[in-house]
């Protein structure tokens, strides 16, 4: 019903929740975490929108925050815009929280490396990005379209760029990701994965057919958590390689 109010409101037919899962690739080594989150800050300037990824003026992550928790806080909209620039009562507001908190946890709590040097590993990776796509737009004689320009497309218009041919759809799901010229790092993560996913197969088959002594593979979730069958410890350390940061 959601999304048949939202459809209606917006006047289209286009989905308002996608139905694949999100993508959530495992970064396997410091530097696979280093670039996932130099790709969220820069994703405005790499998306040819703006030259300076801090001028865009949404939700903005921080190239500080890779060394910081933040929490930022959002009060409750009394009106919103419609696309034709008028405005409506936000409706049943007195059933929302009056605010929302967002925290964020800094990247280098998840990498055990210091708070300073990785905001310095970050700002060089963002830079780098930032550099390639200004060479980019240089070569190919294109310009940054701008903020305002962008502001002002119809939230009902899809970039060509979300169009997947039907052969491919549904068939890049990567679940583990290294960092540039880290190919044997993720090799080695799929590996694991593939006896992971293979394991638990085993439990499973082995619990429907009457065993009552099944440990599943730690990383189980569903069958551990919500079930209660126990599961193997984690043995092995989050990042596959050695720090290579000091």
């Amino acid at each position: 019903m959601l999304t048949k109010a939202v459809q209606v409101y917006r006047g289209t037919e286009s989905y308002v929740f996608d139905k694949s899962p999100t993508s959530q690739p495992e970064c396997v080594t410091e530097q696979a975490g280093v670039e996932a989150m130099a790709y969220l800050i820069t994703n405005p300037t790499e998306a040819g929108i703006c030259e300076d990824p801090t001028k865009w003026p949404g939700l903005f992550t921080r190239v500080e925050d890779a060394g910081r928790r933040r929490v930022e806080r959002f009060a409750k909209p009394a009106k919103l815009r419609r696309e034709d620039g008028t405005y409506v009562s936000f409706l049943d507001a007195e059933l929302w929280p009056d605010f929302v908190d967002l925290e964020q946890e800094p990247l280098c709590d998840a990498l055990a490396v210091d708070p300073d040097v990785c905001v310095e590993l970050v700002r060089r990776e963002v830079a780098a990005r930032i550099a390639a796509k200004r060479e980019e737009q240089k070569t190919s004689g294109r310009g940054f379209v701008g903020v305002l320009h962008a502001l002002h497309q119809r939230v009902t218009k899809q970039a060509a760029s979300w169009w997947m041919p039907e052969t491919l759809d549904g068939k890049i799901r990567p679940r583990v990701k290294a960092g540039r010229g880290q190919g044997p790092a993720r090799a080695r993560a799929i590996v694991r994965l593939f006896a992971f996913w293979d394991a638990h197969e085993d439990a499973r088959k082995r619990i429907l057919a009457g065993e009552t002594d099944v440990v599943f593979p730690a990383g189980t979730f569903r069958w551990h958590r919500l079930f209660g069958f126990p599961r193997e410890e984690q043995q092995a350390h989050f990042f596959e390689m050695t720090s290579a940061f000091g």
